[in-house]
């Protein structure tokens, strides 16, 4: 059991919110969104696997995410379809469906048969941490 001694000292908010989807640049291996204030990098990895990457101040620190074994740029290059309306952008491959809402800026994954399987809180809090899970589901990083 986990002693606790006292409580640190929160002195900025710890709930970052993004702004709109102000341009969108295709890369490689998927998007990088310019949302004023916060950038968000969404990587293909594999067919059915995405990394979500966001920087509240507009800026990623240079280091990498341990979620996965091996860094982003050594996985092999995943065909992918970018369609962008005016209220969404939708990722595409064979095994997967991000679709990300430009304003509110929200992100779901949608399996082949359609079904969501990962989104974000619903009500326009910006980018938000979970999102709904299944009961038998598993979740690292």
């Amino acid at each position: 059991m986990p002693e606790i001694w006292g409580k640190m000292p929160i002195t900025e908010q710890s709930w970052s919110t993004v702004e709109s989807v102000q341009s969108v640049q295709l890369y490689e291996q998927g998007v990088e969104l310019d949302c004023g204030n916060a950038r968000i990098i969404v990587s293909i990895l594999a067919a059915n696997l995405v990394r979500v990457r966001m920087a509240p101040n507009g800026e990623f620190l240079p280091r990498r995410s341990w979620a996965t074994a091996i860094a982003d740029e050594q996985w092999a290059r995943v065909p992918f379809e970018l369609e962008e309306t005016a209220e969404t952008l939708e990722l595409k491959t064979e095994q997967i469906r991000v679709r990300i809402g430009r304003n509110p800026v929200q992100i779901s994954c949608f399996d082949p048969s359609g079904r969501a399987f990962a989104q974000d809180a619903p009500g326009g809090n910006g980018l938000a941490a979970g999102g709904d899970r299944q009961l038998e589901e598993n979740r690292s990083g």
